[in-house]
Formats: structure tokens, sequence, C-alpha cells
């Protein structure tokens, strides 16, 4: 589990480009000034701070800024951070900055590993608006920066934030996120209710938490900022409610769907399913142990104590739909019928002939056996012989193309989640069409099924952003369990891991573990990711500029390896 993406432990800190070690020594400076003195150094470096626009490193007293987030296009040589007229030209930077100095000053409590995942990110979510307000009250000139990172980066009005028309597409938990960080602000004093957005962002969350819930979530986050540096106990509470919250709502919505789409008795046992998996997930406020058993996110919502392979299997169970999708556009139909065709003329096998020598026609009469024949007729022995030779024509079988999809949905990997989804939605036409078969799962703060076997979805399922990456491990077992991907059975098997490889560091070996097998036992692995990745072993790694190149990627690979499968006898 990943605490949070700002403030982190046991994490491998990111060298500083040369280039770049004048600005990092000024923020440095600049950070001791704000913190009151915090011996911490500063690294600003292009692709630092592990997917985040900046991270507090705690263990090793080191705060990481992206310069390609906080310095977009700018030039470290144009950059003196020691001129405070110079900020006015990256103020995301220095709000980015006076956020990590909060972190630094304020946060007194951790998350271990005996906190659930989710309470843990929620917790988490919660002090990003808690550290802010305590740190204005020490700095207030430090709001105009805080400002200004949060309408680029939460708001969504500057390059680097999502828009608010998107919190549909992303689902109950993000629109709860983005209340916390866009609307909490407001009540941290960070923001005006007034700030270009946040009416943009209240419409938006209302229409996909209710005005209820947000009203509910919006007491949990007052009550935060009112909460004690020291307190974290008090933070783990309101984590564990705002949790509460948010599956409650799930349990209502799944059974809405199952009664839209059902009988009355569906709907029931439906409802009756969620609300009893999140009552019995949800740890009570008398026993505070309890919270430990609570693995919401742990072996894809899966019991704790399960093997990976039986948390593989069991990921399918009660999958019925992606929690986000949208039409297929008429180029990704084209794609796949396209790409059914490619398949199916990679995966011809050569027609073979057998040569099989008989005593009677048709075939080709040999003269030497027709002699032989002829001779031993003549003295009045058996015939034995065999002049004529039939020749019979065979078509083995042609190889199938399974292909298994796993998708990072991490933030650093969200320019990738609208081609993962349709690389999906285009594989499972296209091997549907030509006899193979394909499934997607996803892996975050859990591992989910995104596409099952044999699956032909009308809509192109869409990955939903989580805020970590783990259970990795259980979504590449699913597919192995489903797809047979460890079969040597003679077809064409791969797995493609759509991921940057930034993995919890206990998932690394684990992966690691599973491709070597799957490669050993014939499996063609690819991981597809932005080029400053971390390479996987046993991977065949390519490196990415444009995420919507990723379809024609996998296509090129899925054709050679079957057309190798075709030739081999």
């Amino acid at each position: 589990m990943k605490p949070s993406p700002h403030n982190r432990t046991k994490t491998v800190p990111t060298p500083c480009h040369p280039d770049w070690q004048d600005v990092s020594q000024g923020l440095t400076a600049l950070l001791a000034t704000m913190t009151g003195g915090a011996r911490i150094t500063v690294t600003a470096s292009p692709g630092a701070a592990h997917g985040a626009p900046g991270c507090f490193l705690r263990d090793l007293g080191i705060v990481e800024l992206d310069a390609d987030r906080c310095f977009p296009g700018m030039d470290p040589a144009d950059i003196d951070v020691t001129d405070t007229f110079d900020h006015f030209w990256y103020p995301t930077a220095i709000g980015v900055l006076a956020h990590e100095a909060a972190h630094v000053r304020n946060t007194r409590w951790i998350v271990d590993e005996s906190w659930p995942a989710l309470v843990g990110r929620a917790a988490m979510l919660l002090e990003e608006v808690r550290i802010e307000a305590a740190h204005l009250k020490y700095r207030p000139g430090d709001r105009q920066w805080l400002r200004s990172a949060s309408a680029d980066l939460d708001l969504g009005t500057g390059s680097g934030g999502v828009s608010a028309a998107l919190y549909p597409l992303l689902g109950l938990w993000y629109a709860a996120d983005a209340a916390c960080r866009c609307l909490g602000r407001v009540d941290a004093g960070v923001l005006d209710a007034t700030d270009a957005g946040i009416g943009a962002a209240r419409t938006a969350i209302t229409a996909v938490c209710g005005a209820d819930l947000l009203g509910k979530l919006e007491t949990i986050w007052r009550d935060a900022i009112a909460t004690a540096n020291h307190d974290g106990d008090r933070m783990r509470d309101l984590a564990v409610a705002w949790c509460r919250l948010l599956i409650s709502q799930q349990a209502k919505e799944v059974a809405a769907a199952a009664a839209a789409a059902g009988t009355l008795d569906q709907a029931t046992e439906a409802a009756a399913e969620a609300l009893a998996d999140a009552a019995a997930d949800t740890p009570t406020a008398a026993d505070p142990d309890a919270s430990a058993g609570w693995d919401i996110s742990g072996s894809g919502g899966v019991p704790g104590g399960s093997s990976t392979a039986e948390a593989g299997r069991k990921l399918w169970d009660k999958f019925t739909s992606p929690r986000a999708s949208r039409d297929a556009t008429d180029d990704e139909r084209a794609a796949a019928r396209q790409l059914a065709a490619t398949i199916r003329k990679a995966a011809q096998r050569p027609r073979t002939h057998t040569k099989t020598p008989s005593q009677v026609p048709p075939g080709r009469l040999r003269m030497r056996g027709a002699l032989n024949a002829k001779a031993q007729q003549t003295s009045g022995a058996l015939v034995t012989a065999q002049p004529w030779q039939q020749r019979t024509k065979q078509t083995p079988p042609d190889p199938q193309a399974r292909v298994g999809i796993a998708v990072d949905v991490s933030g650093s990997m969200g320019d990738w989640f609208d081609p993962a989804g349709a690389c999906a939605w285009i594989f499972a036409h296209a091997t549907d069409a030509s006899g193979g078969s394909a499934a997607a799962t996803t892996f975050g703060e859990r591992a989910r099924a995104m596409l099952a076997v044999g699956e032909v979805p009308q809509q192109v399922p869409l990955p939903v952003l989580e805020y970590a990456t783990d259970h990795a491990d259980v979504a590449i077992a699913a597919l192995i369990e489903s797809l047979d991907l460890d079969s040597e059975d003679g077809n064409a098997r791969f797995l493609v891991l759509i991921t940057d490889g930034d993995l919890a560091q206990d998932q690394v070996k684990l992966v690691a573990a599973q491709c070597k097998t799957l490669t050993e036992s014939g499996c063609a692995i690819l991981q597809l990711g932005p080029d400053r990745s971390t390479h996987l072993a046993d991977a065949e790694f390519v490196g990415i500029d444009q995420p919507a190149e990723a379809i024609d990627v996998i296509a090129d690979a899925v054709t050679d390896a079957l057309h190798a499968a075709a030739q081999t006898p």
C-alpha cells in the first residue's frame, strides 16, 4: 500500500538532474523558510515525485518536485528561486512546495501497514486540506501560491487538472476525492467559493454523490480541519467514517442497477449481498483492532490470507460490468474488424500432405510396386506389395490468440486509461471473431476485473483512477487462470502489462516471479508505458510517447506471436 501520493515512507529517492541542481538548492533554502528551519533537502527534477507533482519522503528527509509538472516548459537556467518576484512565473511550483512544507510542519502521524488501504488513503486525503489550513495560520502569505497550485492541479483550470465534466465518468470515489480537494480547500481557507471552477466542481460532484452524501462528507472534512497535528487516531476514525459512507452509497447503487436490469428478487438479493459485504468489511468503533482485517483493497476483494492464485480465480466471481464505459468510435470498430482479419491470416498453418502406400487405387501407381505385386501373384505367394501411393491433404487446427491485459490505474498512468480501455474492447471483438479470447484487469488500491473472458461488450470499458499500485500479482493471476496463459498447448499466449513499473515494493518480486514462469512456458509478455518507466523483469518493454499508439504495438506483437505459433508443427 502506498499511503499517499505526497507523504511517503520507504521510497527510493529520485536523483537530481545536473541542470536542476541550482533550482533544487534554491528550493531547499525556501522550504527552510516556509517550515521555520526544517533541515529538508528539496530535489526538483523531471520525472521526480513518483507520479505526483510533489512528495515528502519522510524517512529520508527529502521533498521531491516533478519539474515537468511544476515548471512546465521552463529552462532551469532561467529560474531564480532566490528572487521572490521570479516566483510569479511558476506559481504552481511554489504552491506545491508550500503544500509539502505544510506536511513537514504539521503531519505528525503516519499510516503504517496495520491500516487498511482504503482507510489509509482516505485519511491522507483529509490530511491534504487539514495541513494547508494549519499552514495558513503560520504563513498566511503562502495562500496565493496554494491557490495557484490547487487551481492548476485540482480544479482543472490549468494544464495539470481534471475537468469537472469528467467526474461522472470517473465514478463515486473520484468525485468524493475531488470534493475534499476542491470544496474542502474552500473550508480550509485556501480557495474562495467564487473562484473559477468551484461552481462547476460543486455541480458535477453533487450530480455524482447527491446533496445528502456531499453534506455528510463535508462534515467529515470540516472535522478533519479542526483536528490537532498529532491526533492520528481521530484522523483514522474520520477516514473510517468516510469509507463507510461511500461503501454504503455503492451498495445502494448496486441495488438500483439490479432493479433496473432484472426482477425485484434480483434487486433485493444484490442489495443484501452488497450491504453484507460492506458490513463485513467495516470495522466497528468499539473494536479498534477490527480494522486490521478490513481488506477492502486486499487481494482484489478476497478475504485476507488467500493465495495470489486463489485471489485471481475469485476476481471474476462478482464481476458484472465495468465501473465506467463509453461508446466505441467508428475507427475502433474498423480496427477490431481489421485486427480480426489480420489474426486469422497470421494464424493459418500451412497445409501438409501425407503419402500412404496402398494395395488398391485411387492414387499414383508406382512401377516398382506393380512389378513386385505381379511377381508375387505369378509365384502364387501372398501379395504384400503396395503399388499405389495415396496423397492426403491435412490442415492442422490453427492456433488461437489468448490476450490478457493488466492496466495500472495509479495517477501516473491517467493518460493511458482511455487507450487501454480501447485496446481491451478491440481485442475482445477481434479475438471473438477469430476464435480466440481476451480478458482485462486493473490494479491499484485493489485488483479489479475490467473485461471477462468471452465477453464481447457493446461499450468500451474504462479504468477508474486509484491512488496506489498494489495487487498487480492478483490482476495477473486472474488473467493466467482465465486464459490458461501458462498452458503449453500450441496457442499464442500473450500478456500485456500497461504500467510505468512503479509498483509497490512487495509487488516487484511477486510480479517478476510470475513473468519468469510465464516466459518459461512460452507466453510472450509486453510492457507498455512512458519512456521513463521502470522496466519489469522478463517483459519486453516498449516506451510510447503517445498512449494511443498502444493498440498498434500490441496488435503487431500478437500477430507476430500467432505467426510463429502457426509455423510450429
